[in-house]
């Protein structure tokens, strides 16, 4: 997968935001950070909802001795 698709997922799934360059990702994080952390927290739920976190112990057990994945 493309490092645009993988931006484009993050994005439209709601886990996360693009932020231009180093600044632009400071500014955001500041801000999720700051206060309230209501959009943070809906960015968190919404990375849980997008994230297969079992795909990597499945892998392991249906290919054990792939090391390359």
């Amino acid at each position: 997968m493309s490092l645009d698709a993988n931006i484009r997922y993050v994005v439209e799934s709601g886990a996360g935001v693009w932020s231009l360059g180093p600044k632009g990702v400071l500014t955001t994080t500041s801000v999720w950070l700051a206060g309230d952390r209501t959009e943070l927290e809906q960015h968190r739920a919404a990375a849980v909802r997008a994230g297969k976190p079992k795909t990597a112990l499945i892998r392991r057990r249906l290919m054990p001795n792939c090391t390359s994945l």
